[in-house]
C-alpha cells in the first residue's frame, strides 16, 4: 500500500484541491509540490488507481511541440505512428 503518511498527504490533497487540479494528477509534479518521495507518491497513485479512486490513463506526447496527441488507457493502445492536430506531424 506505501508509506501511511504519503497516503494520507494524498487523501487530503484529493480532498482539498480543486476539480481542475485532480483531473490530471502528475504524480512526479504532485511528489515535488508536496515535498514527499517519487516513487511513494507514484507508488500511492498505482494503488489508488488499482482500488478504483483513481484512473490511470498515457499521454502520448508530440516530439515537436510537446502537447498531448493522444490519450489512452493502456500503453498496448498506443500506435505505432501518431498524428499532432497541433503541428501536424505525422501526417
Amino acid at each position: 500500500m506505501g508509506d501511511p503518511a504519503v497516503v494520507e498527504r494524498l487523501g487530503e490533497y484529493l480532498a482539498s484541491a480543486s476539480g481542475q487540479e485532480v483531473a490530471r494528477i502528475r504524480p512526479l509534479a504532485l511528489a515535488e509540490r508536496l515535498r514527499l518521495d517519487p516513487d511513494q507518491v507514484v507508488a500511492a497513485c498505482l494503488h489508488g488507481a488499482h482500488e478504483g479512486l483513481l484512473e490511470l490513463h498515457w499521454d502520448l506526447l508530440c516530439p515537436v511541440c510537446r502537447i498531448p496527441c493522444q490519450v489512452t488507457d493502456t500503453l498496448r493502445a498506443i500506435a505505432e505512428h501518431g498524428h499532432c492536430a497541433a503541428c501536424k506531424i505525422g501526417r
